[in-house]
C-alpha cells in the first residue's frame, strides 16, 4: 500500500482533532476522536453493534425490494403502452425541465 494512500484518512482525522480540541464544534454534534473509538470499542465488544447492522441491513434490503417490486411493474407498463409512458413520463423524468 502506497504511503499517500493513508494521507486522506489522516488529515481528516487530524482535522476532526483539531476542531474537538479548540471547540470549534458543539460536542455533542461532534465528540472527540477519543470518545468515538471508545463507543465504537463499546458497541462491538457488548455486541449492539450486530443488532444494529442487522436491522440496518433488514431496513435497506426492505426498502429496496419495496421500491423493484413497485418501480419494475410501473416501468414494464411504461414500455408496454405508449398513452402509459405519456401520462407517467413527468414523474418518470429527474430534470425536471419542459421540453
Amino acid at each position: 500500500m502506497k504511503k499517500t494512500a493513508l494521507c486522506g484518512p489522516a488529515a481528516l482525522l487530524a482535522l476532526w482533532f483539531a476542531c474537538t480540541h479548540f471547540h470549534l464544534a458543539n460536542a455533542l454534534l461532534l465528540p472527540t476522536p477519543a470518545a468515538a473509538f471508545r463507543r465504537l470499542w463499546e458497541l462491538v465488544s457488548t455486541g449492539e453493534l450486530n443488532v444494529d447492522a442487522r436491522a440496518t441491513a433488514f431496513r435497506w434490503t426492505a426498502g429496496y425490494l419495496l421500491g423493484c417490486a413497485a418501480g419494475i411493474p410501473v416501468g414494464m407498463l411504461m414500455g408496454a403502452s405508449r398513452a402509459i409512458y405519456a401520462g407517467l413520463e413527468l414523474w418518470s423524468t429527474s430534470s425536471g425541465r419542459c421540453r
